[in-house]
């Protein structure tokens, strides 16, 4: 059986039947691969039975619970029906109340709304009422009525019927009357819109024949102040729309008026037509007029805008002078002084830049007690556009072309006797001239010196090329004549002139030009900052910043560009002076020629004649106190002449020495001649002549310069 081949009670596992994934042809398929299905049918019926038996087994012996469970579950149903009739009869009243509630609370609401109406209407009806009496108020104030005094000036009335209105328009803004429709708070409003106008219309008589005193109903001409800062009182409790009024009547009655007789072409052109020539003055007494009105209007405006109790905007205290004055001012300028702008003549254009950069700064100190006003000025976009008015960029064009073609044409004019520094100087300064810098310009007109300094290195370079290959046609036929023909001594003074020359441009040129940067660039520093960070202190301290970025920088540049120049001079100068001085070396073979086969000359005691001659060359160059760098030029000079002078010299001794060796072969060799041989001889001359050659060079001690370094 499966079980006694297994060792198991079954051939299969009883627990397989508790999956819950258990498929009983799968099982069946399993077990009949190693077992007959005949067994399979007994163990599955014993297994069977053996189960069936366990289940009476356990029913049997739990009967008694069973039963018992059975009988004290008798008669639950009915108590559960007991319990369950009240709870029942409790939800459907919950129900009933719960409903009620709600149409109870609806009730509630509608009554409170009707309340809130009534009480919003009240209040509105309180505001209206409060309003009333205060527009009441200014209207018997503005009529002059009986309950107030006769003899109260125009201001004092306007101020008071101002202030009641300012009182009725501030209960208007409240949410409520603003949130409302209702014809009552409409017909509040108009009122309110009706005394305004009212007030505005005698304040202009007031504020206008003050402002412009001079104009009027021939008035003395000179302001009250008092009267000007009752009149700002009043307009400024009128809000907006009275700050607005008085801004206009700022620039009709006395603004444009005034400019009209100060800014004219024809003060503009001065003596000459076209000239721009009465800028000056035309500016000056615009200034003036700003001044005055500043001092006589906006001042006193200032005392009552200023004041704690105002919540007005920066804006709208800035915009009594600004929007009333300044802008008003600037459309003129634009429409009328056109010309002034033009950059087609570059020296008139930026003196005019000048002359309005003073203008601007001018102004804005005199703003510098009101920094509201001062920063509505800088940062105003009548300010911006007029100075977007220059067109600093054809200008720049107008002034490169000019300086660049002067500088060309200074190139082209130096003569070989003429002083680099006297004849280029005035043309590197014209970028620095007062009458030409700009300060927004400085990078640029750096930035053109440079490539002055660059197309005067490129004239040099080409130049000591030329001469260094012999081929002075190289040059451009403008800058050819300095170099053709040039020779040791025109070498030297270029290289004396050179030196002079860019001294001065690393220090006077240097303090010239931050001079004169330092002057334009103050002129218009006041738009080198943001406004609202800008003093005159931070904006020196900018210029300072702009200037030590720029222009200290140049004396690294400028060296780095003028070395190689230097470099190549003294190269090209030595290989002039060693070729000259090369040239004699041919003297030293006659040495040869004086002793070869002259048994009657006696051995040399002196230096031959010729030494002197040898280094002619550089003695004239050593003799240049001017000239720094000569020892720097002799010892390249030494150091090549010298090793050719010493290969020369053991050349001839060799070639003398073979030659006697030879005639020794001729002769018996037992031979021996008597005296002096002709090599001893010339050994000595040549040893005569190099230690004159040191003792020469020994001479320039000062230039620590050692002969015998050289001539071995």
């Amino acid at each position: 059986m499966c079980g006694n081949m297994s060792g198991a009670k079954y051939c299969f596992d009883q627990e397989e039947f508790s999956h819950s994934d258990f498929q009983p042809v799968r099982f069946v398929t399993q077990i009949s691969a190693h077992v007959a299905l005949e067994a399979l049918r007994d163990d599955l019926k014993r297994c069977f039975q053996k189960v069936d038996e366990e289940l009476m087994v356990l029913i049997n012996r739990d009967y008694t619970d069973f039963v018992k469970i059975s009988s004290d579950l008798k008669g639950l149903d009915e108590k559960i029906a007991k319990v369950r009739a009240p709870l029942e009869s409790a939800r459907a009243t919950g129900i009933e109340l719960g409903s009620a509630t709600e149409d109870h609370l609806r009730s509630l609401q509608t009554v409170l709304s009707q309340k809130r109406a009534v009480q919003e209407r009240g209040y509105e009806i309180s505001c209206v009422v409060r309003s009333a009496r205060l527009l009441k108020k200014a209207d018997r104030m503005l009529n002059r009525e009986k309950d107030h005094d006769r003899r109260d000036s125009e201001t004092v009335l306007l101020n008071a019927a101002a202030a009641n209105i300012e009182k009725a328009m501030a209960i208007m803004e409240d949410p409520v009357c603003q949130n409302s429709r209702s014809k009552v708070i409409t017909k509040s409003r108009s009122k309110i819109k009706e005394l305004i106008q009212a007030v505005i219309k005698r304040l202009e008589v007031v504020y206008g024949t003050e402002i412009a005193a001079d104009r009027m109903y021939g008035a003395s001409g000179i302001v009250d102040s008092q009267v000007i800062s009752s009149c700002f009182q009043a307009y400024r409790a009128l809000g907006k729309e009275g700050m607005e009024s008085a801004t206009q009547v700022l620039r009709s009655l006395l603004v444009q008026p005034s400019i009209e007789g100060i800014i004219t072409e024809g003060q503009l052109d001065g003596p000459v037509r076209g000239s721009c020539s009465g800028l000056k003055t035309l500016l000056k007494h615009l200034l003036e007029f700003l001044n005055t009105t500043y001092t006589n209007v906006v001042t006193p405006s200032h005392t009552v805008l200023g004041s704690p109790s105002n919540d007005l905007c920066k804006e709208e205290i800035a915009g009594v002078f600004c929007e009333g004055v300044w802008a008003t001012v600037v459309e003129a300028i634009e429409t009328r002084l056109k010309p002034a702008f033009s950059p087609g003549i570059a020296k008139k254009f930026q003196a005019n830049y000048v002359l309005f950069h003073i203008f601007f700064k001018d102004v804005d100190t005199m703003l510098s007690n009101h920094m509201a006003s001062q920063d509505a000025f800088r940062s105003h976009p009548a300010t911006l556009r007029l100075l977007s008015m220059w067109s600093l960029p054809i200008y720049l064009q107008l002034r490169r072309k000019e300086i660049s073609s002067a500088f060309s044409v200074c190139l082209g004019n130096i003569g070989a006797d003429k002083k680099l520094l006297s004849h280029l100087s005035s043309t590197f300064l014209e970028c620095w001239g007062q009458d030409v810098l700009v300060g927004k310009l400085v990078p640029d007109f750096f930035q053109l010196s440079m490539q002055m300094f660059d197309k005067l290195r490129d004239w040099a370079m080409l130049g000591l090329e030329s001469v260094s290959s012999g081929d002075s046609a190289s040059q451009d036929t403008a800058d050819r004549s300095y170099w053709m023909g040039a020779n040791t001594t025109h070498l030297i003074n270029f290289l004396v002139n050179w030196t002079e020359l860019v001294t001065w441009i690393e220090t006077d040129y240097l303090k010239v030009a931050k001079t004169n940067c330092k002057t334009a660039t103050r002129i218009d520093s006041l738009w080198l900052l943001p406004a609202d960070d800008s003093t005159l202190e931070s904006d020196i301290k900018a210029v300072d910043v702009l200037r030590a970025n720029i222009l200290d920088s140049a004396v690294g540049a400028l060296s780095s560009r003028f070395g190689d120049v230097t470099l190549l001079a003294s190269d090209v100068l030595s290989g002039k002076i060693s070729t000259e001085c090369e040239s004699n070396l041919n003297l030293v073979k006659s040495v040869v020629k004086v002793y070869r086969f002259q048994q009657a000359k006696p051995l040399p005691v002196d230096p031959s004649a010729h030494v002197v001659r040898l280094l002619n060359p550089l003695r004239a160059l050593m003799s240049r106190r001017d000239f720094k760098s000569r020892s720097a030029v002799a010892r390249k000079v030494l150091s090549s002449f010298g090793a050719k002078f010493s290969a020369l010299v053991s050349e001839c001794v060799s070639e003398v020495e073979k030659s006697e060796a030879s005639l020794r072969r001729l002769k018996n060799a037992k031979a021996v001649v008597a005296g002096i041989s002709d090599l001893e001889k010339i050994r000595k001359q040549f040893e005569l002549d190099r230690l004159a050659l040191i003792a020469e060079v020994d001479a320039y001690a000062s230039e620590d310069i050692q002969g015998n370094a050289f001539f071995k």
